[in-house]
Formats: C-alpha cells, structure tokens, sequence
C-alpha cells in the first residue's frame, strides 16, 4: 500500500524549494533541541538549589513528554486533515518552548517549575508535520531526509549545553534560562510566514462532502488501520524502548558528572554536548546507510553498540576515558530516532504519515515518561547513580532484540518519474 501511494501523495516542487524545506526543518529542529539539551546542564543546578530528590529530578524530565504524550495522536490526525495548517504548528513549537522556559526561569516552587517543563513539552509536536512533509516531498531518499532532520537537532543538541554551560558562569541558572528563552520567542513570530511558505500542502484539506465519510470517521477509520498493523505496534515499542533508555540516561548523567565526579558547569555542558556532535555527522550517513542495506540491520548494530558503550560509561570512573566513551556515544544516541521514523514511514501510505509520526512519538512517551521516575528512585534507594546507565543499556539490547525478531519490508525505491529522471 504504501509503496502503490507515494507518486499520488508527492508534491511536484522545484528542486531547490524542496532542498530549502529540508534545511528549514532540520534549522528549526535544531533550535528546539538547544532548549530541550541546554535544560540538562540546568538541571543539577535546579536539584540542588531547591533540594530535589532524584526521583523529583526525573519528575521534571517525564513532564517535558507529558502533554506532547497525550495530544499526539489527535493531533497527528489532524495534521493529516488540515495540511494547510501545518505552518501553524511549526511556528507554534518554537514559541511554545520559549513560554515554557520562561515560565521555568521564573517558577517561585517546583509546582510552577513542572507546568512550566509541561508547556515546553509542547514543542515535539513539530515533528508530527516535519516527518510528514519530508516523508511526502523525498520518497525515494526518506532515510536520508529524515536524517538531515535530525541532523539540525544533533547541532542544537551539541551547541545548547555547550552554551549553556559557560553561560552559568556569569549568569545563575534562573537568568540563563529567561534570557536564553527569548530568542525561541522572537523567531517563534519570525517562523510564521517563513513556514506558511515553504510548508504549502500538495493538496488541500479533505473536506467532508456528499457521499463522503467525515473527518472523524476517516480518522476514526485510519487509526483502526494502523491498530491492526502488527509491525507497526512493533516499531512503535522497539521506539518506545530506545526513548526510555535516553531519558534514563541523559539526565542522570549530568546529574553524574556535577555531583559524583565534581565537574564544573562549563565541562558538564561540554559532556553533554559530546553526546551528539559526532552524531552530527553519522546522521545523514546513516540515513543514507539505511535507505541503501535496509533500516534493520543500522538499527541492531546501532542500538547494540550504543548499549555496550552504556555499560563502558558505568564502568570508566572520570578522567579521558569517560570523554571517549561520551564522544563515542554521540555516533549513535540521537542518530537512530530518524531511522526508525523512516522505517514506520515505509509502512503506511499517504494521509496519515502525521498521524503515524504522532503515534510514534506517543509510544516513545509512554515509555520515557516512567524510565527517569525508575532511574532516580533507583538512585534514591541505592545512592548510586550509575544504576541509571545500567537500566539504560538493558532498555537497549531489549530493543535491539526486539528489532532482529519483527519482519521489516526493503525501504521503497522510486520510479524514475518520482525522481524526476528519465526512465533508461
């Protein structure tokens, strides 16, 4: 079905307006992802002036999925029904993280400091029309596409906690937060008409009309498509696993570095920026790895390696070798999201790759919204934070696992008119 579909659903765009679409998600991509990776090198700071235990620490980090967890899937369908809109979204995610780590930087109590985690949530909704758009436009090179998607968020991954770190050294994290809030406010109102017009849909909105069913039957419909769609459910836990093995991982590891091993804001900051600028690069090549010998085989090797490097982190102690081992990770922890996405995307056809993209992310919540509550109980029971890698790594090999077992069909290739080649 879904390989049947792309021609009808690809918008017929001149090359470089498609090339320029793929540049501005994955700019804006990365702008989000400076705030989400900057808030890592804050949080020691936040647990110690308010005395947090570990687990309120995960707390925090869970409740940054909470409200993308439960609208994306409504939401995804509807992003499948009022394309025209989708602007509307993207622009709307930078502003919403900018209100969320405004309100952070202000919250008087940890209540305020969870809404205001809540708010910035918001934001991972622009991958619902991102993945869409570029699912749409770059059928036969999705694994690539997706990836320079991802690419933009490994820069900001990279360059927000490095910023970030040395901005703690003049400024206390409450000011770091409020004046680093503000340049998502302003480009937020910027994104507007810049997305309204590289974001114009191939098609209108399907309307309801004689004869036909309405939007909330169509969905309705769709979403029983893909319930039956047993690789799909598969895809969606095996994405889940991967997520809930991060978020155990990453912010306990900043956690790790401040108060297990003593290290300065400025090198907490440098760490977790390791942690994706080598992914930087080995995402489009991965991408491109996946379109070329199949996504299953990147995703076992990948998510195989990440967790061996896991359980190298819990045993290195301080000094280089930790540095290695962070750089080394940075190959594959935020590489692998895009490949997965492009495997779901393989599954399904036109009208509902937003929702597909919603239904991924939700699983993906379901899972990191309990693994940070689990890790820092762990810690709060044990005192020993390296129980955080080791849950990490186990969430990982069940993943890879996972993987190897479903029956995964060959990326699409595309005709030569989908190319827009002559055919030979």
């Amino acid at each position: 079905m879904a390989q049947e579909t792309e021609a009808k659903g690809t918008s017929k765009k001149p090359a470089h307006a498609s090339w320029l679409l793929m540049a501005a998600m994955g700019g804006g991509h990365g702008i989000l992802h400076w705030y989400g990776q900057a808030f890592l090198v804050i949080l020691p700071g936040i647990k110690k002036e308010m005395e947090l235990s570990a687990t309120q620490a995960g707390l925090l980090i869970s409740m940054r999925s909470v409200i993308s967890g439960l609208v994306n899937i409504p939401a995804g369908a509807a992003m499948d029904r009022l394309r025209r809109h989708w602007h509307i979204v993207l622009a709307g995610s930078l502003l919403g993280a900018g209100v969320g780590y405004l309100i952070t930087g202000l919250a008087p109590t940890y209540l305020i400091l969870l809404a205001g985690a809540g708010i910035a949530g918001y934001h991972p909704l622009w991958h619902l029309p991102a993945v869409a758009v570029l699912s749409q436009r770059f059928p036969e090179r999705r694994g690539f596409a997706l990836s320079v998607h991802g690419m933009g968020a490994a820069v900001g991954d990279t360059l927000g906690p490095f910023a970030m770190g040395f901005l703690l050294v003049a400024l206390p994290w409450r000011e770091s937060m409020r004046l680093t809030a503000l340049p998502a406010l302003l480009l937020g109102l910027a994104a507007f008409p810049l997305m309204r017009a590289l974001v114009a849909p191939g098609r209108p909105d399907v309307p309801a009309g004689e004869g036909k069913p309405s939007p909330t039957t169509r969905w309705a419909e769709d979403l029983r498509v893909l319930l039956r769609n047993r690789r799909l459910l598969a895809l969606v836990v095996i994405s889940g696993l991967r997520s809930a093995a991060q978020s155990a991982l990453i912010p306990f590891l900043a956690i790790y570095l401040k108060e297990d091993l003593g290290m300065s804001d400025p090198l907490v900051g440098v760490h977790v920026a390791l942690l994706t600028l080598l992914g930087i690069g080995t995402s489009p090549v991965l991408g491109l790895l996946s379109d070329r010998v199949g996504r299953k085989t990147v995703l076992i090797a990948g998510m195989l390696t990440t967790g061996i490097l896991v359980l190298a982190l819990a045993g290195v102690g301080g000094g280089w070798k930790l540095t290695v081992v962070v750089a080394l990770l940075g190959l594959f922890v935020y590489s692998l999201s895009a490949v997965l996405q492009a495997m779901a995307q393989d599954l399904v056809g036109e009208g509902v790759r937003a929702t597909v993209t919603g239904f991924m992310f939700t699983g993906n919540t379901g899972f990191s919204l309990a693994s940070p509550l689990v890790a820092g109980w762990l810690i709060d029971v044990t005192h020993e934070t390296r129980l955080a890698f080791l849950m990490a790594a186990g969430l990982l090999a069940s993943a890879a696992v996972a993987v190897a077992l479903v029956p995964i069909p060959p990326p699409p290739v595309a005709s030569p008119k989908q190319r827009n080649e002559p055919a030979p």
